[in-house]
C-alpha cells in the first residue's frame, strides 16, 4: 500500500468519524463552538473520537463526585466545629485582638456567615489599622451594596411588567426602604435613594392605602426633613387604624422629632378621648413622650 493510499484511507476514516459525530450531536441535541469544530476537523481521527467522548460524557455525574462531596462536607464540618470552640468570639472583641493574623481569621469566619448581621461593625472595621481587615470589611460592604442594587433592578423590572399590582409595589418599596435604612449609603447617594423611595411610595399609595407603607413614608419624610408630609402620613395612619397603638405612637414620634409642642399637646388631648388598646410597651412609650412634653 502506497503512501497515497494510506492518506486516502486516513482521510476517508476521518470523514466517516466526523459524519458519525455530526449524526450523534444532532440526535442528542448537543452543540459545539466554532473553535471546537475547527479543531475536530483539523485533527484526523483523534479529533472526532475525543469530541464523541465529550458528547457521551455531557450531563453525566462523574463516578467520584459523591466521594468528593462527602469529603467536602466532612471538611466543612471540621472547620465549623473547630471554629465554634477556638474562634467564636463577639466581633466587637475580634476588632480589639492585637494579633493581626488571628484578628483576620476570626473576622472572616464570623462575617462569612451573615455580613448583614454585622453591618454596623463592618462600617467601623473599614477604618481598622490592619489593612487586610479594613480591606475585607470594605469588600464585604461593597458586596452587600451590589446585592441590594441587583435586587432593586429585578424588582424594578417586575414593577414595569405589572405596574398596577400592589404586591409588586410593596416588594419594591420595602426593599428600597431597607436599603436606605441599612447604613450602606451616605450623603448624596442616600438622599437620591430616599427621593426614589418617596416617588415609589407615592405611586404605591395612589393604588391602595396601606398601613405598612404609610409607616415607611413617615420615616422617609422625617429623613428628608419633610415635617408636614410626615404629619399628614401619620394622621392618615391613625384614620386607617384608630384603635391600635402603633399609629398614635408613630404620630407622637413625628411631633417629638419635629419639635412641634403644640401639635404634641393636641395629639395627647385627642388620645385621652379615644379608647386605644395600649400594650405594656406602648404605655411605656406614651409615658416617655409625655415626659418630653412636660
Amino acid at each position: 500500500m502506497t503512501d497515497l493510499d494510506l492518506a486516502i484511507l486516513l482521510i476517508t476514516a476521518h470523514e466517516l468519524l466526523c459524519a458519525a459525530l455530526l449524526f450523534t450531536v444532532r440526535r442528542e441535541k448537543r452543540f459545539f463552538l466554532i473553535s471546537h469544530a475547527l479543531w475536530i476537523l483539523l485533527i484526523p481521527v483523534f479529533g472526532p473520537i475525543a469530541a464523541y467522548a465529550l458528547v457521551r460524557a455531557y450531563g453525566r455525574t462523574p463516578p467520584d463526585a459523591g466521594w468528593f462531596t462527602q469529603q467536602e462536607d466532612k471538611h466543612r464540618l471540621n472547620i465549623v466545629a473547630r471554629n465554634s470552640i477556638d474562634l467564636t468570639v463577639p466581633l466587637e472583641e475580634a476588632l480589639l485582638i492585637n494579633d493581626p493574623q488571628k484578628r483576620r481569621n476570626i473576622m472572616m469566619n464570623i462575617l462569612r456567615s451573615d455580613p448583614m448581621r454585622y453591618l454596623d461593625l463592618l462600617l467601623i472595621a473599614r477604618f481598622n489599622d490592619d489593612t487586610e481587615t479594613a480591606h475585607y470589611a470594605t469588600a464585604s460592604i461593597m458586596e452587600l451594596q451590589r446585592h441590594f442594587q441587583l435586587e432593586l433592578q429585578q424588582l424594578q423590572l417586575e414593577l414595569e411588567k405589572r405596574p398596577k399590582e400592589m404586591a409588586a409595589h410593596r416588594r419594591y418599596v420595602e426593599h428600597l426602604s431597607r436599603y436606605c435604612e441599612s447604613g450602606l449609603l451616605e450623603g448624596q447617594l442616600l438622599r437620591r435613594q430616599q427621593l426614589l423611595l418617596e416617588q415609589a411610595l407615592r405611586n404605591a399609595l395612589s393604588i391602595e392605602t396601606d398601613a405598612a407603607l404609610l409607616r415607611i413614608k413617615v420615616s422617609n419624610c422625617l429623613a428628608l426633613r419633610q415635617a408636614e408630609e410626615a404629619k399628614n402620613a401619620a394622621h392618615m395612619l391613625i384614620r386607617l387604624q384608630p384603635m391600635e397603638e402603633g399609629p398614635w405612637l408613630e404620630a407622637m414620634r413625628v411631633y417629638a422629632e419635629t419639635h412641634d409642642q403644640e401639635g404634641m399637646r393636641a395629639l395627647l388631648k385627642r388620645m385621652e378621648a379615644e379608647q386605644i388598646d395600649f400594650t405594656g410597651a406602648g404605655r411605656e412609650h406614651l409615658l416617655f413622650f409625655r415626659g418630653l412634653q412636660a
